[in-house]
């Protein structure tokens, strides 16, 4: 049970769903956001339609990003932690840290738990990236394992039907091998 769940807990499919619930929390708060941030001039409608295809831009796009991060290695600042200093930034937004009026034990909750959001997804997004990684790694190498075997069952294909003699050495086609033996002048059997 144990070693099962361990196998369970070590596949992708255990990263994915809490990163697309992630990328589902990025395109919610986002989408608040912009609508905040839309002009009050705009029609409802076109303003929660905008906000909402923007909000989902941005989770597609970080998305995206995340599953191709290995095109920005080297780069001063890695996906992962530009993730979750937008993340801190757009939560801090979100609960409304620097709103007057408020105590400082309501904004240090409020910045406590933008840090800890930001926090998970840095790490999810960590180790999502890994595990793609991994996975795409993990392919690749089957791949060329297939690729390897494809030509090992080819060689064989074209050698299977021819065999060589125990006692001359010489090769003979399967069907003719048994023939061969009875009759080849190396078989002890035929030598007068």
């Amino acid at each position: 049970m144990v070693r099962h769940f361990g196998n369970f807990a070590t596949k992708l499919g255990v990263i994915v769903l809490p990163m697309v619930m992630v990328q589902l929390a990025i395109w919610l708060e986002s989408s608040v956001l912009f609508f905040v941030s839309f002009p009050d001039s705009m029609p409802y409608g076109m303003k929660l339609f905008a906000a909402g295809f923007m909000g989902l831009s941005v989770a597609l796009t970080l998305l995206a990003v995340s599953v191709n991060s290995d095109f920005f290695k080297g780069a001063w600042l890695s996906f992962p932690k530009l993730f979750a200093a937008c993340t801190f930034v757009m939560a801090v937004f979100f609960f409304q840290v620097f709103e007057p009026g408020q105590n400082w034990n309501d904004r240090s909750v409020k910045l406590f738990l933008s840090l800890l959001i930001a926090l998970i997804e840095y790490v999810f997004a960590t180790l999502f990236v890994k595990k793609w990684g991994e996975m795409k790694s993990n392919h690749s190498e089957l791949e060329s394992i297939r690729n390897e075997l494809k030509v090992t069952q080819s060689e064989l294909k074209s050698i299977q039907h021819d065999v060589t003699c125990k006692h001359c050495g010489t090769i003979h086609p399967t069907r003719r091998m048994v023939y061969h033996e009875n009759t080849c002048k190396s078989n002890p059997k035929n030598q007068k």
